[in-house]
């Protein structure tokens, strides 16, 4: 096997089946104690700024109810997000 730079890379397919097996349960012990973790946190993160995006959204869609009432009175829809709703393909 050749060295790239000081690294020696690992050829799956030359080594024996056990040895793989441990190197993948190595892995999968190293992503449950480092990763795992982090993980977790981005998610916690991601569900914060999801509630906060929802919250905008409804804000956002309390305004344009506000503006757009009589418009959507004429036109018979019951706020302008049905109508943008109906044309979306």
């Amino acid at each position: 096997m050749g060295s790239n730079n000081g690294v020696n890379w690992i050829v799956y397919n030359q080594i024996e089946p056990h040895v793989y097996s441990f190197l993948l349960w190595c892995n999968l012990v190293y992503w449950l104690i480092f990763c795992q973790p982090e993980t977790a946190t981005i998610e916690r993160r991601m569900a914060d700024r999801e509630g906060k995006i929802k919250k905008l959204r409804d804000q956002q869609n309390t305004v344009e109810d506000e503006i757009f009432t009589d418009f959507c009175a004429q036109i018979g829809v019951s706020n302008i997000r049905s109508e943008d709703s109906a044309h979306d393909i």
